[in-house]
Formats: structure tokens, sequence, C-alpha cells
């Protein structure tokens, strides 16, 4: 019994140091994306879910990453993926938006940023594709309006405010 004992104490351990493995893999992902070196960033990740495959965020993490180097087919099965286990998360709604905008979908593109941003008005990613989803479209009414919407939905940021007043300076580009 007590060998028993010892053993299932041990697998808890591994298991647990698991979960912080995947984290630091999680962190340092997070920091090649930061430095631009995305592709290291994917490393990174896909160790992060090899120690936690049943992790979301990192999940999430290594979507995004691929998606950002281009790859978004493998980015864009893992999305669906995560949609399917959380129907109404606004990151992945975001992220396959942009995912669609790469694709030059630009309709649903548009259509998933404004669900991302409908369940979270904040998620200032969402308003920046989106602001080039509707660029790419030609839309210029709905950009202006998106602009708007997001110096109300965030009044302190400068890529908001700075495009929404490129937008009025030159109303016909």
């Amino acid at each position: 019994a007590g060998l028993v004992a010892a053993a299932a104490f041990s697998l808890q351990r591994v298991v647990g140091d698991a979960d912080y493995i995947a984290l630091d893999h999680d962190k340092l992902g997070a920091v090649y994306v930061g430095l631009g070196k995305h592709e290291k960033a994917v490393l990174e990740f896909r160790r992060a879910v090899a120690f936690a495959s049943w992790s979301w965020y990192s999940r999430l993490n290594l979507a995004m990453a691929l998606n950002q180097t281009g790859r978004m087919q493998e980015a864009e099965r893992i999305l669906h993926r995560l949609r399917a286990e959380n129907p109404v998360d606004y990151q992945v709604a975001a992220e396959l938006g942009i995912v669609r905008l790469r694709q030059h979908r630009l309709a649903e593109a548009i259509a998933l940023l404004k669900e991302s941003l409908g369940q979270e008005p904040s998620y200032r990613r969402a308003w920046r594709f989106l602001a080039e989803a509707l660029r790419q479209a030609g839309n210029a009414g709905a950009l202006l309006e998106a602009c708007e919407a997001w110096t109300r939905a965030l009044p302190q940021d400068a890529e908001g405010r700075d495009l929404l007043a490129i937008i009025r300076a030159y109303p016909h580009r």
C-alpha cells in the first residue's frame, strides 16, 4: 500500500510539473512573439501543447503564432476545435476572423471580428484587424464608424485615435 501511495504521489507531481513546464513554454513563446520571432514562438507553443494538450490557452497561443507565420490551415484546424469547445470565445472568433482576412474572405472576416467585438468591445486586436478588413473591402463609411466605435470602446488607444484622425483628414482615400 505504501508503494502504491508513493507511486501515486510521484505521478501527481509529474502531472503537476507538466503544467508548470507547459506554462514556462507558453511564457517563452509570448516573449518570442513580443520580439517578432514567430517561428520560435510556434516551437515553444508546440512544446507547451505537448506537455498540456488540454490547455485551451496553449492551443490558442499556438494557433495565433501559426496564423502569424502564414500557416493558416493548421491555425484554422486548431481554432475550429477551440470554437467547438467554447463557441462564444471572443479571442477565437477574432483569430478566425484574422485567418479569413489573410485568406481574402473579407465578408467572413468582418462578421467574425464584429462577433468578437460584440462579446468583448475592449479587444484591441479585433479592432485593429476589423479596420484592416473594412479598408480592404473598400467600405469607407463602415471603416469610419468602426474607428469611431474603437475610440469610444478604448479612448486611451493611440492607434485607434490616430487611424480615426487620418480617416477624418482624408475622407476620400
